[in-house]
């Protein structure tokens, strides 16, 4: 159950990535390296590892386990970081950038959750990371997002 939660959490996030970065053209192009490189070590703990531990038995060696019903409580929690996610980017709207840096046209948005929290799309990624591990049962899998994050 677990391993199905985190792979639907993956597809709505994704899905919520791809729909607002495809809004906003790539800034300049020294900016992007240093994101593509962050993005790569990133996707090691939330996609490789993960990915390694669903589909292989690579990393069976890490494997522990959990009550059956922590799951339930996660899988509220997880729920709430996709909707935070989303929100934030529907929230920032034209402001949004796929880049760390300020853009031409940009405005500062103090409303909808940013109202109440200053980083909410790296809350809900935190939040994500939180919960991987008591998703995925595997101390590599579950606990390769957390550094990153």
């Amino acid at each position: 159950m677990g391993r199905t939660l985190w792979l639907a959490g993956l597809v709505v996030a994704s899905a919520i990535g791809v729909k607002y970065a495809g809004r906003r053209q790539r800034t300049a192009r020294h900016a992007m390296d240093m994101d593509a490189v962050l993005l790569l070590l990133n996707s090691l703990g939330m996609l490789v590892f993960p990915a390694m531990y669903l589909w292989t038995d690579w990393l069976r060696f890490a494997d522990y386990q959990l009550p059956a019903g922590a799951v339930w409580g996660v899988a509220a929690v997880t729920t709430l970081g996709m909707w935070l996610l989303w929100r934030s980017h529907a929230d920032l709207g034209a402001s949004f950038s796929p880049a760390l840096q300020v853009q031409a046209g940009q405005a500062l948005v103090t409303d909808g959750v940013f109202r109440y929290m200053r980083h909410p799309m790296y809350a809900a990624h935190v939040v994500w990371a939180l919960g991987q591990p008591l998703l995925l049962h595997n101390w590599v899998a579950g606990l390769g997002f957390l550094p990153r994050k």
